[in-house]
Formats: structure tokens, C-alpha cells, sequence
């Protein structure tokens, strides 16, 4: 399975109304334009797990976030967290690609687990294996719809075979006011279903810290 075969897909799965987290250097190179609604974070040292699951319970759309294992292993503890939220409109799709980096062919841990699908299922997180529903466009529409009727948070483990990068484009990247100024659009509070909490107030707790 290639990269940009998988990344294609998930713009098929992208509704309109989504907020879409697209985390990575590499992702960001590649990934089509998902929607108005994404944020693209073209930076490994910001832990954008944890700032999805607070825009996942601040809002009643759907939030996907889309990364590389090397990213999801360095910030698990966050995965923990959305394990145990009951945010049911969050949902993560990892790209395994078995490498910290797609320059540097240094192999990460993931595939030296028995099983990782084992390990989210006991953190309490829902967990899909989502490779082979982007063999073609029918599966695709096929896997649109099963995420459609999933209850999150869970987590779709897509295995990536051709690592090769298609990176024609600069990297898309928002600096830390964009991604404030992102998490403040009025447009997060609206809706896919009826929103069970209010937005939270972002000025006000950031006087509180």
C-alpha cells in the first residue's frame, strides 16, 4: 500500500463539516487539501494529540486527526488520555510506515509489538485495522461508511508498504497563533449532532494559566 494511495482515500472519508488534524513534515508535503477545516502542523515537538482531544470535547463536529507511528508512539500518553474521554467524535487514522523518519530508514518499535491493535483495545480505545479498505475506491466508500456509524474515540491502523514520498509541494505549516486562532474559529462550535457541552472559553483559560 503507497502513501499517497492511502492519504488519497482519507480525503474520500474528509466530510465538509470534519475538523481535520494533519500531523507531520512528511504528511504535510503530501496530503491533499482536506477541507477548510484542517489544520496542518508540520512540527514534531507539539504534542497536537492532546490540543485534538480538547478540540473534540470543546465541539460536536468530527474531529480526525491523521499521523505516522513515530509520531503516535512519541505521544501514546495522549492517546491514553482519548482512550479514556468518551469523545465519541474522535478518531484517529495512523499511518504505519515502520520508520521514524521517511528520509532516514531507521525502523521504529511498532511492528515489535504482538499485537498494537491489542494494546489500544485494552486501553479502552476502539481499534480498526483500515488497510485493506484503500485498495480501491469502492472499499473506500465502503470504509466511509463504517467510520460514519463508529462511536469513538478509536483508532484506524493503516500499514504502508511503499514508503515513498510524494512530496511535490512546500509543507503546508501553521505557527502556534495560527493554531490558537484555529482552535478560537466560531466555526468549531457547529454541528454534526447535538452539542452536549459548551465550547470552552480559550482567552479565558489561557488568563488562568
Amino acid at each position: 500500500m503507497t502513501r499517497k494511495k492511502v492519504l488519497t482515500g482519507i480525503k474520500e472519508l474528509i466530510a465538509s463539516t470534519d475538523v481535520v488534524f494533519c500531523i507531520g513534515s512528511s504528511l504535510c508535503k503530501e496530503s491533499p487539501i482536506y477541507n477548510e477545516g484542517t489544520l496542518y502542523v508540520n512540527n514534531d515537538h507539539i504534542d497536537m494529540f492532546a490540543v485534538a482531544l480538547g478540540v473534540a470535547m470543546a465541539t460536536d463536529k468530527r474531529v480526525i486527526v491523521v499521523a505516522e507511528d513515530a509520531y503516535f508512539l512519541r505521544y501514546f500518553n495522549s492517546i491514553l488520555q482519548a482512550s479514556v474521554s468518551k469523545c465519541m467524535n474522535l478518531f484517529f487514522i495512523i499511518l504505519v510506515t515502520d520508520f521514524y523518519d521517511s528520509k532516514v530508514k531507521q525502523s521504529t518499535i511498532t511492528k515489535a509489538f504482538r499485537s498494537v491493535k491489542g494494546m489500544l483495545f485494552n486501553t479502552g480505545m476502539m481499534t480498526h485495522e483500515y488497510s485493506v479498505y484503500f485498495n480501491n475506491k469502492n472499499s473506500v466508500s465502503t470504509l466511509k461508511n463504517i467510520i460514519l456509524n463508529t462511536i469513538g474515540p478509536a483508532v484506524g491502523l493503516v500499514n504502508i508498504t511503499n514508503n515513498r514520498i510524494y512530496d511535490k509541494e512546500e509543507a503546508k505549516e501553521l505557527d502556534l497563533n495560527n493554531i490558537i486562532s484555529f482552535i478560537r474559529n466560531k466555526e468549531l462550535k457547529t454541528s454534526m449532532r447535538k452539542a452536549q457541552n459548551k465550547p470552552f472559553d480559550l482567552d479565558a483559560i489561557m488568563k488562568e494559566g
